[in-house]
């Protein structure tokens, strides 16, 4: 009495006998007694090596499994982010960018514009190798910090000149010119520069504890800013308090907003 085996399409058509087999179990034990033709053994025999591969291949297919599951990430490409608001567009970009970044590990801004298949302008190679950036301000953000410090008087200088605009609004009906109110303008940059300084080495000796500067940009600074206003602009003592708040106000909006700016462009050309 021959058995019959009937192949599908599906090696998981298997079928002894016309019954389904799991075609990871093995086959030794279900066919050993079984009697066959010789073209049913000719059969067996292929089958045999069929499922010997499947089996090799299960092995190893789990990890390659996860590795390409990983690995698979939906890029934009360059037309569809022409689609999206120009004001989100380069926001979208630079994260595309860093995702390929850190998923391809392709430091070449070329071959990674190639892969993505982006046109390799000027301004996709400069936002691309922002990469390098963001990886040396991780491993070493004390590195990032002493530079953006030695920035800070470019910051003041350049921030200077609008603060002496609100100056000139505020001190209008006084006979003052504008250059004026930016050279006392930079008299208090330069007494808190200098007050730092001083206080800098006695924080130092009680390890770097930080109490004297605080004490000084608290109290000593202000004080010393608003006594600098009554003496310079004559007025009296309620008018200079509510000039001093104000002004006080408009240097803390105002340095914030320049701040996050001096720190955006800072950060961009390390």
């Amino acid at each position: 009495m021959s058995t019959s085996l009937g192949f599908d399409s599906d090696i998981s058509g298997v079928k002894v006998n016309g019954d389904p087999i799991n075609v990871t179990t093995n086959l030794d034990s279900i066919i050993s007694n079984i009697p066959v033709t010789e073209e049913d053994a000719i059969a067996i025999d292929s089958l045999k090596k069929v499922l010997d591969s499947i089996k090799t291949t299960k092995k190893i297919n789990p990890d390659l499994e996860k590795k390409t599951k990983d690995s698979v990430v939906n890029y934009l490409s360059e037309s569809q982010l022409d689609t999206i608001r120009w004001d989100n567009r380069i926001v979208e970009r630079f994260l595309l960018y860093r995702k390929f970044y850190k998923n391809t590990d392709i430091k070449s801004s070329s071959k990674a514009l190639d892969s993505l298949k982006h046109p390799k302008t000027y301004k996709n190679k400069w936002l691309y190798n922002k990469n390098d950036a963001i990886e040396r301000v991780s491993k070493n953000p004390w590195g990032f910090a002493n530079y953006l410090m030695a920035k800070v008087p470019f910051f003041l200088f350049f921030f200077a000149p609008v603060y002496a605009l609100f100056f000139w609004i505020v001190y209008s009906s006084k006979k003052y010119s504008y250059m004026e109110h930016l050279i006392f303008i930079f008299h208090i940059f330069s007494f808190v520069f200098l007050a730092s300084l001083i206080v800098y080495l006695p924080d130092l000796l009680l390890g770097d504890s930080g109490i004297l500067i605080g004490l000084l940009l608290t109290f000593v600074g202000p004080f010393y800013f608003y006594k600098a206003l009554r003496n310079f602009y004559n007025q009296g003592r309620l008018m200079t308090i509510l000039k001093f708040v104000i002004l006080n106000f408009v240097f803390f909006i105002g340095s914030t907003i320049s701040a996050l700016l001096f720190f955006s462009v800072s950060a961009a050309m390390y």
